[in-house]
């Protein structure tokens, strides 16, 4: 069975391994019961949580991920 979704803990629940895709490509595969919903988040927004290049980039990667990212008060119109 394939299940799609960006529901996190729905998909750790009811999946026994995790593909992760972004822009057409698989980011990586996981152990839901191995891996974090940070993991996850990072594959999601295109970035490898292993690689010590993207540990500048994580933050926003995860509130982007998790859609929380907030546009500022100076992007308001």
């Amino acid at each position: 069975m394939l299940l799609v979704s960006v529901e996190l803990d729905e998909i750790r629940a009811l999946s026994d391994r995790i593909a992760v895709m972004f822009d057409g490509s698989i980011m990586g595969e996981r152990d839901p019961q191995k891996t974090s919903s940070t993991d996850l988040g990072c594959l999601m927004a295109g970035l490898d949580p292993a690689d010590p290049a993207n540990a500048a980039l994580l933050p926003a990667a995860l509130r982007a991920a998790n859609g929380a990212a907030q546009p500022s008060s100076g992007d308001r119109p």
